[in-house]
């Protein structure tokens, strides 16, 4: 779900720890995604932040993973991607689908910056002196976003079984 309201990348979302998501601000930092990038803070949807916050109720204890894996090795708990070796899913259909709604409903160089991609100079220009789209710019067009999905479907998918039977 979380994947279906922010076009996140598969691997960098399930290799989420919780020092690098604010709930209180509405925002997940991500790594750099290339050298000559810093960091990345992206605004989220209000329905991501309710979705995060669940989250770390039910998390598990003296684990910082977001996602992590049901095994431990050594005693050790890792993210799903470390210890479970998941294959490739379908999960990019559903940040293709974000990306062309995004395009849709959001400027381009907010909307590139929500999908974490690199920024052309025509994205550059657009950011200005400041080099990141504001706080509320960001919530703006990711809660837009997020309302145009649900609004395609015309539900709030609880499953991804739930959003194929729907649209089978």
């Amino acid at each position: 779900m979380i994947t279906w309201y922010t076009g996140f990348r598969g691997r960098g979302l399930r290799a989420l720890t919780w020092d690098r998501v604010d709930l209180e601000q509405g925002a997940v930092t991500f790594n750099r995604l290339k050298r000559q990038e810093v960091e990345r803070e992206i605004v989220i949807a209000d329905d991501v932040v309710r979705l995060f916050k669940r989250l770390n109720e039910i998390k598990v204890d003296d684990c910082d993973w977001v996602f992590p894996s049901r095994r431990a090795l050594s005693g050790v708990c890792g993210h799903l991607d470390v210890l479970d070796r998941l294959p490739t899913t379908a999960a990019d259909d559903l940040r293709h689908l974000w990306m062309s709604t995004a395009r849709e409903v959001a400027p381009r160089h907010v909307h590139r910056w929500l999908a974490q991609q690199t920024m052309t100079d025509n994205d550059l220009r657009m950011l200005g002196h400041y080099g990141a789209p504001t706080h509320d710019e960001q919530l703006r067009s990711a809660n837009s976003i997020a309302a145009a999905i649900i609004a395609q479907f015309g539900i709030t998918p609880s499953s991804v079984i739930e959003l194929k039977r729907k649209h089978a």
